[in-house]
């Protein structure tokens, strides 16, 4: 416009907001003060374990109860290492399978025909499920004690089943989520874990009225373990061979373990479960061995896992613990 005058001001530099990333220090005390975070709450949780239970010493461990020990395994599948108890678990059924002796009984009776290989397993979960989450004295873990032993029992009385295999088959699910945890998970489990696992299974197999005398004495629930895996070990490394039944037993599980895998996939999954076994097992169910780089995919991812979890997952709160039964029966019961 004519005779205004426009007057430009520079703004100075020294008065402009400046805004830079932080610096490296900075990210790496930030970093540091998370992981230690991590570290500090992870390790509340068993803490508190130790400090809630009485059983301070090795001596106590022979104390200790059947309820308690329920109470301390819970924590482990529900809230401390719910996804590798879970799978180890499945494992240990399907770990059964390489066993002629149990496989033949399975493929007898056709429990891998059709939709009963997925009934059976659905059933075995829910069971498990159900004497693991509720107190020993409960109406819910009784009962499923009971129809348990009332399917065995139809077994056993007609010489089908030995109590060596039932014996190995409760070995399997006491040891297996101790041997996953150990080597796929953020810390090993504690004693007082360990023994709770013990005392839990060895009351089971008291209840499933399942002979002990071959295990030798024992103290406690760590001892036995000790004993039992002693045991199971030297019945496997004498009757797990390679048979047929045992590979129409685990191609069927194999099948049920992969069933929301797209199907084009399922070689893959084949090759991932065969990594996941022992030479032992591996050759006793027919499976290929995997390549290399699968089972070294496998391996190293769990290993990724392990180590975030330790360093930068926060803990699981009880609020979010993995239940597999619901806390009331719905329609279906």
């Amino acid at each position: 416009m004519a005779g205004s005058n426009t007057t430009s001001t520079a703004i100075p530099a020294s008065s402009k907001m400046s805004f830079s990333a932080p610096s490296a220090p900075i990210l790496i005390s930030a970093l540091l003060g998370y992981i230690l975070l991590v570290r500090l709450l992870r390790y509340r949780a068993l803490a508190a374990l130790h400090r809630d239970y009485p059983y301070k010493t090795r001596a106590s461990l022979a104390t200790m109860t059947n309820a308690d020990a329920t109470k301390i395994q819970a924590t482990v599948f529900e809230t401390e290492f719910p996804f590798t108890a879970e799978k180890a678990l499945q494992f240990a059924l399907f770990k059964t399978y390489g066993i002629p002796s149990i496989s033949k009984v399975l493929v007898k009776t056709g429990q891998f025909a059709g939709k009963m290989a997925s009934r059976r397993f659905a059933d075995t979960e829910v069971l498990i499920s159900e004497f693991t989450a509720w107190a020993p004295d409960s109406d819910r873990a009784t009962e499923a004690i009971a129809r348990m032993n009332y399917l065995h029992n139809l077994y056993r009385k007609s010489g089908l089943i030995t109590d060596d295999d039932l014996l190995y088959t409760l070995a399997l699910f006491a040891l297996e989520p101790k041997r996953w945890i150990a080597r796929y998970e953020w810390r090993k489990m504690s004693d007082i874990e360990l023994a709770a696992f013990g005392t839990f299974w060895h009351a089971l197999g008291v209840a499933m009225s399942i002979p002990t005398t071959a295990l030798g004495p024992f103290e406690d629930g760590l001892s036995y373990l000790d004993a039992i895996e002693k045991w199971s070990d030297d019945y496997e490394a004498r009757t797990m061979v390679h048979h047929p039944n045992n590979q129409i037993a685990g191609d069927a599980t194999a099948a049920l373990l992969l069933w929301d895998v797209p199907h084009f996939l399922h070689g893959f999954g084949r090759q991932v479960v065969a990594a996941l076994m022992d030479e032992r097992l591996r050759l006793a169910m027919g499976f290929e061995k995997p390549p290399r780089w699968v089972a070294g995919l496998v391996h190293g991812g769990l290993l990724v896992r392990k180590y975030a979890i330790r360093y930068l997952a926060l803990p699981r709160p009880y609020v979010l613990r993995r239940r597999t039964v619901e806390d009331e029966p719905g329609r279906d019961g």
